[in-house]
């Protein structure tokens, strides 16, 4: 009988064990699934921030009306119900939007910025004022920023143009 009680207590052990490989193969494949949802959908958000650069770009360089000029840009508050970073960054082939899920920056995405000669990329942080408030302004932004927005100005001091991204905040009246 001993023999008997061993046999199944050994199959039960190797079916529990069957069980939790399906299941961590299930869970593995989700997240596989999940993560790459979320790279198509951060690529089209880099694609559009950077995009959105070049048309403050070149709105600029036609009206020239004001020493400055934003839009405020609408992202999606999350990705997958994951928060994501938008940043500007500069390698050898130049200067680039990329996005990432917050806390895997290992699946990072990005968007080229085709600038012209003599347009300065900013991706420090620092504030300047407008009409309505100020841009506060750096190398990042994270979902859920409220009034995000890509900006060009014209730099008195060095008669540079520059762009980059950051937040409105608005004046109370």
């Amino acid at each position: 009988m001993p023999g008997i009680a061993l046999s199944h207590m050994l199959g039960t052990i190797l079916l529990a064990m069957l069980l939790a490989a399906v299941t961590f193969f299930a869970l593995q494949t989700t997240l596989d699934t999940n993560l790459k949802a979320s790279k198509v959908y951060l690529q089209e958000v880099s694609e559009k921030v950077s995009s959105d650069i070049i048309d403050v770009l070149n709105a600029f360089y036609l009206e020239h009306k004001s020493p400055y000029l934003y839009k405020v840009i609408e992202i999606p508050v999350h990705v997958n119900n994951k928060g994501y970073v938008i940043r500007l960054e500069n390698d050898s082939l130049g200067w680039k939007v990329t996005a990432y899920v917050d806390g895997y920056e290992v699946f990072k995405v990005e968007s080229r910025l085709h600038l012209m000669a003599g347009v300065q990329v900013v991706n420090s942080s620092g504030v300047f004022n407008v009409s309505e408030g100020r841009i506060v302004y750096a190398d990042r932004i994270y979902s859920g920023t409220s009034k995000p927005v890509v900006w060009c100005r014209l730099d008195s001091s060095t008669g540079t143009i520059q762009v980059g991204i950051g937040k409105l905040e608005v004046s109370n009246p």
